[in-house]
């Protein structure tokens, strides 16, 4: 009888990893038939989704830019959810967390063998990463070259970045992470930023301001000859 039983409950184990399995496959063919792929159907996909509630306020009645999200996330390989809920327009570019950066590196098997951390604290962060074909190459970015880099500086708004101020290991992090994905993947992460590199170039850009006019009053003369009229004797 146990033997019955054991050969019983196998069998239904395995009946019950088929239909989940098959479950699993029907639901992720009905959901990539959900997920748009033309120009077209992304632009309906952003005008209807610019109207939701659970979106970034930023993204709020913007269908333009949920479709600059979009068409980035699916540049990267990732879905209309992943890039709504990870990539920010932020004054006119699209920016992504350290985290986002690292993530695209790793996926991409072909190219990046691993991206592992070595060292965190509040006073500096390394990471080491590897290219196939290539030598690994380790980098940190520590308190000194935040300070060095002015980011503990008032931003470009004249506010201070505070998650500098109350979280430095998370930043020294990020940092580290966003300058070896540019060192050693600068083919996947062209273009891609993050919030704290925006206020960077932000800060960097130049502002030109115009040079006042000055105005001279013109000398007096005389339309039929040419030649400079005498002035008033009141101005004299």
């Amino acid at each position: 009888m146990a033997e019955v039983r054991a050969t019983t409950e196998k069998d239904m184990t395995e009946k019950n990893t088929e239909l989940a399995t098959s479950y699993k496959t029907s639901s992720l063919a009905a959901m990539s038939s959900m997920i748009p792929e033309t120009l077209t159907e992304m632009r309906e996909f952003a005008l209807m989704v610019s109207k939701a509630n659970i979106i970034p306020y930023a993204l709020k009645d913007q269908p333009s830019d949920v479709l600059i999200v979009l068409l980035t996330g699916h540049q990267h390989g990732l879905s209309p959810i992943q890039s709504l809920s990870s990539i920010h327009v932020i004054e006119g570019r699209a920016a992504m967390s350290a985290d986002l950066l690292q993530a695209i590196c790793l996926r991409e098997t072909s190219v990046c063998e691993y991206f592992d951390i070595i060292e965190t604290s509040n006073e500096v962060a390394t990471y080491e990463a590897k290219r196939k074909g290539r030598q690994p190459i380790r980098m940190s970015f520590t308190i000194a070259d935040a300070k060095a880099a002015g980011v503990f500086e008032l931003t470009a708004k004249g506010k201070k970045r505070l998650n500098w101020y109350h979280n430095p290991a998370d930043m020294l992090r990020a940092r580290c992470k966003s300058k070896l994905a540019r060192a050693m993947f600068p083919d996947l992460v062209l273009g891609l930023y993050t919030p704290d590199e925006l206020e960077d170039i932000r800060a960097a850009e130049v502002v030109v301001t115009a040079s006042p006019v000055v105005v001279t009053e013109a000398e007096p003369f005389d339309l039929d000859t040419g030649e400079v009229a005498e002035p008033p004797r009141d101005r004299i």
